[in-house]
């Protein structure tokens, strides 16, 4: 295992899921979080927080990273594959939420949106910064 690309992709991956995390979650679906301020914790309360779901988040990517590496699913095309793949079960991860809770609709819909993509980008951009390099 090349550690040194590893860490690369893990920064890069990183990177990009959390500015998708904004983008969602403070741009594009701000709205919808606001109309479901109710079921949400207080904004001063989310703010403190919001450092322990990034560290869960880059968590994951440090874990699906290395068992994407350990599995050889690199380059474009294994990253799309294994994305796709964890992008589903981010859906159906949401989809078990809306069985115990009593979110609006609408919020989790926007969760498990947020879900697939972070799926993809994980799959992809480790996929493709991990790939191996052509000659060595």
């Amino acid at each position: 295992m090349n550690w040194r690309r590893y860490f690369l992709a893990l920064a890069a991956t990183g990177l990009l899921t959390l500015v998708a995390d904004v983008l969602f979650n403070a741009v594009i679906f701000r709205d919808v979080y606001m109309r479901s301020a109710s079921f949400l914790l207080p904004a001063h309360e989310l703010n403190a927080r919001v450092w322990l779901g990034w560290a869960a988040l880059m968590s994951i990517v440090a874990a699906f990273g290395f068992l994407l590496v350990r599995g050889r699913w690199l380059g474009f095309r294994g990253g799309l594959q294994s994305g796709l793949i964890l992008a589903f079960a981010g859906v159906a991860g949401v989809a078990g939420i809306a069985s115990i809770v009593a979110w609006p609709a609408e919020l989790l819909a926007i969760i498990a949106v947020q879900q697939f993509t972070n799926g993809l980008i994980l799959g992809v951009v480790f996929g493709v910064v991990y790939r191996p390099i052509q000659g060595h």
